[in-house]
């Protein structure tokens, strides 16, 4: 028997309970508006900054923008950006319900300040940080690093400040989960890899892959040499471990430590990897902020401003103008991560439709300029966290019900499981296998989560959806985020009054065929190309 067979059979007189006790609850769909705030006046200079840049660089490149998305559109690639699944039918009720005036600034505030956001976004960011290995537990916890990380972005740690604790970071990994950052290099002699922190430090930090320069001068780019790779190795050699976790013993580190460029941000005092630390996040480090600047606009929208992610131009080289002045209003709103996020999902490029009527070539231009939304399959978790979601009436979150929550966990799990990770590089198109198209289609959650049975989704329309039109409108907020067209309707209108099947059964009773036309029009949303898509 699989564990989760198990646990959930543990479960199962709790589960009985929670029936029992909400099975004559209706879900509240009241209008309420979003509980958050319209951007503060230095956010709204910094998104209109960063509108300008995009309009010059449009009109540099002769491309005409495509037209604005729909509200509820963008509403979506949001929710899949921040809290990797489409958003509830409660929550796209409430959000109509608001005033029309600046409600998605007001959404994206309020979902800034979840715990939701927070576990999720840090788990993207632990990703590039350490990679998706997941190292030896005894002095590696992954979970301790995420559970830091988002615990930041609820404080709204500036970024350097962050980065300072990662890089600098001593003691336990347990006490101290930033010094996982460091720990999870630890090689099989028990010392720390080095060159494995170096390369991992310049490619999350500025942008810059250089591994290969461990051997010879980098092969397309002759600014970065394998003497620069050295020194920047050698302010790690002081770092150790010890049974009281990480330590620094610089008086028995190498003498080669030195920087590839601007020696004189280096301060005098402290140890080496603060030194280390205080030279990647200075003021005048372009390369710092260009570097966050890109790949958080490439977790939101699917695709880096500039790609790769981790191989940017030398600050002195032609860099496109919308990278530049995002990562200068980075910088001047406090380096906040939040603010950063706050800027990049005000900006026009975010709201751009994905489509366009021009030809492939053209199309393509417009794309690589994000005068088009860019189209991107969303990732794994992003997949089924929307399909459990669309199972639900009611939010998931850290306020849902234990068993609510726990089943979501084992789903993602085992889906993911069999799916497979896309790993650390998820910035990297990948295309989708027949056996993961299956496993979408035809996998026991999908047949789950479309069952009209006990508190689903598909139950609960049934339950308080009155007419037909009312219960495919609310199924098409559910699954695709928007309202279905007139022809949509009128189909699904015949499918609901159709026989459902063979079966007399359903033919002589209208309850049941109802209740399996409209399992069929979940799964068929579900399983729809538009629900896979970031659109």
């Amino acid at each position: 028997m699989r564990t989760s067979q198990y646990l959930l059979l543990l479960t199962l007189p709790l589960l009985l309970a929670v029936i029992l006790q909400h099975a004559g609850d209706v879900p509240q769909l009241t209008d309420q508006p979003p509980q958050g705030t319209p951007p503060t006046p230095a956010i709204q200079l910094a998104i209109t900054a960063v509108d300008r840049a995009f309009a010059d660089h449009w009109q540099e490149h002769a491309c005409t923008p495509a037209e604005p998305a729909a509200e509820l559109q963008v509403l979506r690639r949001l929710s899949l950006a921040l809290c990797g699944t489409a958003p509830s039918l409660e929550e796209v009720r409430h959000f109509l319900g608001g005033p029309a005036e600046n409600r998605l600034a007001q959404w994206t505030d309020a979902t800034l300040r979840s715990p939701r956001f927070a576990q999720y976004f840090a788990d993207r960011l632990a990703r590039s940080l350490t990679g998706v290995e997941q190292g030896q537990l005894i002095i590696f916890r992954r979970d301790r690093l995420r559970d830091w990380l988002a615990r930041q972005l609820l404080d709204d740690v500036p970024w350097p400040q962050m980065v300072r604790s990662l890089v600098a970071a001593d003691g336990l990994w347990t006490d101290n989960p930033a010094v996982n950052y460091i720990t999870v290099a630890r090689g099989d002699d028990e010392v720390i890899d080095t060159s494995r922190l170096t390369a991992r430090t310049v490619r999350v930090f500025l942008g810059q892959r250089i591994d290969c320069a461990q051997c010879h001068d980098h092969p397309f780019d002759q600014r970065w040499k394998q003497k620069d790779f050295t020194g920047l190795t050698a302010w790690y050699s002081g770092a150790g471990l010890a049974l009281s976790g990480v330590t620094d013993n610089d008086q028995q580190a190498e003498d080669a430590a030195c920087v590839p460029f601007a020696p004189e941000w280096l301060p005098e005092n402290g140890t080496r990897r603060q030194r280390l630390a205080e030279w990647l996040v200075h003021p005048e480090n372009l390369r710092f902020e260009r570097a966050i600047a890109n790949r958080v606009w490439g977790l939101m929208t699917g695709r880096a401003l500039l790609e790769p992610v981790d191989d940017l131009p030398h600050p002195d080289q032609p860099t496109p103008l919308p990278l530049i002045v995002l990562g200068t209003q980075f910088r001047q709103n406090g380096a906040s991560l939040i603010s950063l996020i706050r800027i990049i999902a005000g900006t026009q490029a975010m709201q751009r439709s994905s489509e366009s009527t021009a030809d492939e070539t053209l199309t393509r231009q417009l794309s690589r300029h994000n005068a088009l939304y860019p189209l991107t399959r969303l990732r794994p978790e992003q997949v089924v966290g929307s399909i459990v979601q669309a199972s639900l009436v009611a939010t998931i979150d850290q306020d849902s019900h234990p068993l609510v929550r726990f089943r979501r966990f084992i789903a993602e799990t085992e889906f993911i499981r069999e799916f497979g990770d896309i790993g650390e590089d998820e910035l990297t198109e990948q295309g989708v296998t027949v056996s993961q198209t299956l496993l979408r289609m035809n996998g026991k959650l999908a047949s789950e989560s479309t069952q009209a049975e006990l508190l689903t989704g598909p139950s609960q329309l049934l339950s308080f959806c009155s007419t037909d039109d009312a219960l495919i409108e609310n199924a098409y907020l559910m699954c695709l985020t928007r309202f279905p067209d007139q022809q949509e309707l009128e189909y699904f209108r015949e499918q609901l009054h159709s026989s459902a099947g063979d079966s007399d059964e359903h033919d002589d009773n209208p309850q049941l065929q109802r209740k399996k036309a409209t399992e069929d029009m979940f799964w068929t949303l579900m399983n729809s190309p538009e629900f896979i898509w970031n659109h």
